[in-house]
């Protein structure tokens, strides 16, 4: 009775699971669902783009056997969209086939000759879209970088000042103070960044990126103890010099 009862429960298995087999095959994608998970820190990109660039490569998702859905080429195709850092995609036995988007996250913009570009989280280098603006740092002036107009990739390790301007600006994202006070830094020659900060009306020459975070160290003191009171006494302040803050009094 039990060889039977097993013999019996094996037929039913592999007859069931067959079926299951065959229902899965004839599946068909009913409903397409794309998520962007990031939505509410940037807006580079929109569903409606999704289905733009799945249309433009005449991949069928709506009315298409799922068995004829490759999500991988789909994510790899998707991926390679500047602003797209990441895509999972995925169907599910509903016929829905699932597309969810993971935007980079721009730390600081460049405004050079070659055009503008931001820096992400990484130290991929993209150039601005023209869909959305990312509240961020922005770097001007004299930059010295040779990366030509439409670049896109990471750094080049010949970029050094770039390496170092990455530097710098994953240190201000990690840092709420000086998120929220540096809005802009200017190259002015080969030898000095300028800061302009969010508050008061003074500038900040910063001299080389090299010690970066030695150089905030000073000014964060500075301003503890001398501006506390009032941060629009001064109009330069000069952190190029060893152990010391050199000012210029407004005038």
């Amino acid at each position: 009775m039990t060889i039977l009862t097993s013999a019996l429960l094996i037929a039913y298995l592999l007859v069931s699971t067959g079926f299951a087999d065959t229902k899965q095959q004839d599946l068909v994608c009913g409903k397409l669902r794309i998520t962007i998970c990031d939505s509410l820190v940037n807006n580079f990109i929109q569903p409606a783009d999704i289905e733009k660039i799945l249309a433009a490569e005449k991949i069928k998702t709506i009315g298409e056997r799922m068995c004829r859905i490759n999500t991988y080429e789909m994510s790899q195709l998707l991926n390679t969209r500047d602003v797209i850092k990441n895509t999972s995609v995925f169907t599910s036995v509903d016929g829905v086939l699932h597309i969810n988007v993971y935007q980079r996250r721009p730390i600081i913009q460049l405004q050079v000759a070659a055009g503008s570009f931001y820096i992400d989280e990484s130290g991929y280098i993209f150039p601005l879209p023209g869909t959305h603006t990312s509240q961020v740092p922005v770097i001007t002036g004299k930059v010295p970088m040779k990366i030509p107009a439409g670049f896109r990739g990471n750094i080049p390790e010949t970029e050094t000042f770039l390496q170092q301007a990455y530097r710098l600006a994953l240190f201000l994202d990690g840092n709420s103070f000086w998120q929220s006070q540096v809005t802009r830094l200017e190259v002015t020659n080969a030898n000095n960044v300028r800061m302009i900060p969010r508050e008061g009306k003074h500038v900040v020459d910063m001299g080389s990126l090299d010690d970066f975070r030695y150089k905030f160290k000073k000014l964060f003191a500075f301003y503890s103890k001398v501006c506390e009171a009032d941060d629009n006494i001064y109009e330069r302040i000069d952190l190029r010099y060893s152990n010391q803050v050199v000012c210029t009094k407004r005038k």
